[in-house]
């Protein structure tokens, strides 16, 4: 459990990108914890459109094999937003995963009246979601999908989620980040160095407005990064 089993990377936003090593332990509670909360099995066709390099695409490629399930790989780059459309309906798609910033261009790229009508869920993580994200995916899938948000780090992948339909109500201008997974648990530590827990009853982002770092606690984190212990050291503890 404790043998190395992947190494992935984190996106540089704070520096230089750092190889996140998994171990088999870690890796199995990701895809884990990614199948329950969104429920896949042997019937879901995933999309794969992020890098084969960060946790996420990692958690997209094993969920599938490991349920029996089908995934599909598209290149935006190389193909554009009107292929991608047309795409994720000849593929029947029903699982559409991406950062909001492409799900956002690939909305407004489209016709007001075009549906997606095979896609049962569409997951969205990596950056804030926003009110007019949530406005677009009533207008253009079916009344029963469903809107996943999540948050998550490489050296965890998603630890909170939170889930929306047509029916929803939203408060605020952006999407809740949501609940905390029940293999972790977190707290924000502010500028005084009083930790603040997120509690599972409530969205993370409804409880408070305690700004910090965000600590993560689980026996499921990765176990440091690759040839960096200066970084492993200040991070993990």
């Amino acid at each position: 459990p404790d043998d190395v089993a992947c190494i992935t990377f984190t996106s540089g936003s704070t520096g230089q990108p750092k190889g996140v090593v998994h171990t088999h332990r870690s890796l199995l509670q990701v895809v884990k914890r990614y199948v329950e909360s969104m429920c896949l099995g042997t019937g879901d066709r995933s999309s794969l459109l992020s890098s084969p390099s960060v946790i996420a695409s990692v958690s997209s490629v094993l969920s599938s094999v490991l349920t029996g399930g089908t995934l599909s790989a598209f290149s935006v780059l190389e193909n554009g937003l009107e292929a991608l459309a047309n795409w994720l309906d000849s593929e029947r798609i029903t699982v559409y995963r991406s950062v909001p910033s492409l799900f956002r261009h690939l909305m407004q790229s489209i016709s007001s009246q075009r549906a997606f009508l095979s896609v049962e869920l569409v997951r969205l993580g990596g950056e804030r979601v926003h009110k007019s994200d949530w406005q677009l995916f009533k207008q253009h899938f079916t009344a029963d999908a469903v809107l996943v948000n999540g948050y998550g780090s490489s050296e965890m992948s998603g630890v909170t989620t939170f889930y929306m339909d047509a029916a929803s109500i939203l408060a605020g201008s952006t999407v809740p980040v949501g609940y905390p997974a029940d293999d972790a648990e977190l707290a924000i530590l502010d500028a005084a160095g009083i930790s603040h827990p997120v509690s599972r009853l409530t969205p993370t982002t409804a409880q408070t407005d305690v700004q910090g770092k965000i600590l993560i606690k689980s026996r499921y984190l990765c176990s440091g990064y690759w040839n960096d212990p200066v970084s492993t050291a200040a991070t993990f503890s």
